[in-house]
């Protein structure tokens, strides 16, 4: 499923890179631009879930009507559980997604869970917008290095193509190869995945992900404003902002 959003005439759009449960952050990054939930929109980049402190909640933010988000690999996790069923293939799903995070699921009620699982399986795989004389395309991962127009992926993803599925949930090849050609019919591909400082703008495509739950140590969490193409970094330091260049780096 692809979404395409319409132009928001009422106020600003920002896209957040991976929360992982990192509720209160993404708070103190609202309070910051003055979020107006009654004009404003937040599109995320997918892994709501997993790692930080409050998941359920980061999840259920889906049902906000400002709010918006794409699919990522741990929400995938959550479906591929809830998809299994009971016996050694779902203890041993559960054994991979707790390696990741996935621990506070399976504290969770039967009914919780299946709320859990309505919402991570009603998130598209891509998300279009258009703000400004920018076009953007938000996935979680990467369009596979051998793939430069949107188009084409995007088809790929309509037919359930695995390797396009598997690159936009979890792809690092265009990451580890540092390929920085321009993907051809769209302004910007946003998108996370990857937390770090390496290889974030390659060509058109910028990585959000700067490791939210780590930013007692040394990760952020990033918010992206459409149109003006300016971040806002939270840092356990404080909160910077920055603009956004198409730098190959």
């Amino acid at each position: 499923m692809i979404t395409e959003l319409t132009t928001n005439t009422l106020g600003r759009d920002f896209v957040v890179g991976d929360l992982h449960g990192c509720l209160n952050e993404l708070h103190q990054l609202l309070e910051h631009i003055r979020f107006d939930c009654q004009k404003d929109r937040l599109i995320a980049v997918g892994d709501l879930i997993d790692r930080g402190t409050h998941s359920l909640e980061c999840l259920r933010l889906i049902e906000k009507p400002w709010f918006f988000s794409v699919l990522g690999n741990h929400e995938k996790l959550l479906i591929d559980y809830m998809c299994a069923g009971e016996g050694e293939q779902q203890d041993e799903m559960a054994r991979k997604w707790c390696a990741v995070g996935g621990e506070w699921f399976f504290a969770l009620d039967n009914s919780l869970r299946h709320q859990c699982y309505r919402n991570a399986v009603a998130l598209p795989w891509a998300i279009l917008i258009g703000t400004g004389h920018y076009h953007y395309c938000v996935i979680h991962a990467e369009l596979p290095p051998e793939m430069n127009r949107l188009e084409d992926f995007l088809a790929g993803l309509q037919a359930a193509d695995p390797l396009m599925q598997k690159s936009c949930l979890s792809g690092r090849r265009r990451y580890r190869a540092k390929y920085c050609v321009p993907i051809a019919g769209i302004s910007y591909v946003l998108c996370g995945h990857t937390p770090g400082e390496r290889n974030r703008e390659l060509g058109n495509m910028y990585n959000l992900d700067y490791g939210a739950f780590t930013i007692a140590e040394h990760g952020a969490l990033c918010l992206f404003e459409l149109g003006i193409n300016r971040r806002y970094l939270l840092r356990k330091d404080g909160l910077f902002e920055q603009n956004f260049g198409a730098v190959c780096r």
